[in-house]
């Protein structure tokens, strides 16, 4: 993306990462705690310090938090 920050442009590619992860997360993720240590590990897994950075940057770029995301898609 020509006129983004290098630091953002990092951001969202790690994001979009996330997101196609969170994707991926089968339905038996739907367990509060699971759900938990999936987000965690994908939050890592993408480079990011903890749950909290990775939650309120995919909440800044998407406007939905990563569990709000899975409770949305584990309906369908």
């Amino acid at each position: 993306e020509v006129g983004v920050p290098v630091h953002q442009y990092l951001i969202r590619t790690r994001l979009g990462m996330a997101l196609e992860a969170l994707r991926a997360m089968d339905s038996t993720a739907n367990l509060k705690t699971n759900l938990i240590t999936n987000l965690t590990k994908i939050a890592l897994e993408t480079g990011f310090a903890n749950h909290s950075h990775f939650t309120s940057s995919f909440r800044s770029l998407f406007g939905i938090t990563p569990t709000q995301l899975r409770g949305r898609t584990s309906k369908y």
